[in-house]
């Protein structure tokens, strides 16, 4: 039974983690499902994930990318 209270101990410490991990997983399996549907979204259309935006928009603003690769796209 002491594994049952370390479970329930573990849970409320980290129920924002638990519940929010899942969730953006979730969110962007399901703007990739949607970007991937021809009828909704074109192919010239598509965007990148927004979590993959984030990323490249942080590291420019951090100066830890090339400024030349970002004005080739």
């Amino acid at each position: 039974m002491a594994s049952s209270g370390r479970l329930k101990e573990f849970l409320n410490r980290n129920m924002v983690t638990v519940v929010m991990v899942p969730v953006l997983f979730v969110i962007h399996w399901g703007w990739v499902k949607l970007q991937d549907n021809e009828k909704l979204v074109r192919q010239y259309d598509k965007k990148e994930l927004p979590l993959l935006k984030g990323i490249h928009y942080m590291g420019n603003k951090l100066g830890l990318t090339n400024e030349e690769e970002g004005s080739k796209k």
